[in-house]
């Protein structure tokens, strides 16, 4: 890949950190579980001062192609360890949504793909688990992969469905400067050789992959728990234990006084 094909380095415009949500029992502490937009074309001044703030392993829920282009970024040079969970295989190839998806379809795709990744999913609540320092999950827009993570792991620690879907819609004020800064990945994915369009990453204006609701995410929710019982059912089914739910409360929860 020649230099001239890769994105330009830029700040994360989606990033936010998950502390001061309620769950069961208390609030999620600061600093410990971030969610992002891409992270690996930063600057390393930008990477230097998320060390500096705790934050010790980063999870890449992003595709092949998507990390061949841009590689994991400055963070691992600096020491935070790095974690390849793609949750789709390849980001280029046509969406199977509908051009003008609903909430509904969304939140159906949204559980297909925790289904399909569920064993992947399992070991990103390990790494979160195994972790006393902040952990950092992040997809390209940090929104569908990334909200899909973020869903899963708030469930877990008792989050009600109102905060779930809260914080996935907060990614709705965000998208047009995502879309803006994702412009460069978007162009150097064009320029594959095989010449595939990204269809993921640029849904058609209407569709509710092109906006965060918080339907969407509902819809997720409500999906996992029809067809298994409970949100967390394919993630138990892959691997994930009573233990590292509890595990990851004690590492993540600020108990009510």
């Amino acid at each position: 890949m020649k230099d001239k094909a890769r994105p330009p380095l830029s700040r994360p415009v989606n990033r936010r950190d998950l502390g001061g949500l309620p769950v069961a029992g208390g609030r999620i502490k600061p600093g410990r579980l971030q969610r992002s937009d891409d992270v690996t074309t930063v600057p390393v001044e930008w990477a230097v001062d998320l060390v500096a703030e705790g934050v010790v392993a980063t999870i890449d829920l992003r595709s092949a192609a998507e990390t061949i282009l841009t590689g994991p970024g400055p963070l691992p040079r600096l020491g935070v360890a790095y974690h390849w969970l793609p949750l789709i295989a390849d980001v280029r190839l046509d969406a199977t949504l509908p051009s003008q998806a609903s909430p509904d379809e969304v939140g159906h795709w949204y559980a297909d793909l925790v289904e399909i990744n569920a064993q992947r999913l399992a070991t990103a609540f390990q790494v979160v688990a195994d972790n006393s320092g902040g952990v950092l999950f992040h997809c390209t827009i940090g929104k569908d992969r990334t909200g899909i993570l973020a869903a899963l792991l708030l469930s877990a620690l008792g989050a009600s469905d109102a905060v779930i879907a809260a914080d996935y819609q907060r990614t709705e004020a965000n998208l047009a400067a995502l879309y803006n800064r994702a412009a460069g990945l978007i162009g150097a994915l064009l320029n594959q050789p095989d010449g595939r369009t990204p269809k993921l990453l640029i849904p058609a204006v209407g569709s509710a992959l092109r906006s965060a609701p918080e339907a969407s995410i509902i819809a997720l929710l409500n999906h996992l728990r029809r067809r298994h019982g409970q949100v967390l059912g394919p993630l138990l089914d892959a691997g994930l234990t009573p233990v590292i739910i509890t595990e990851l409360r004690q590492q993540l929860v600020i108990a009510d006084a």
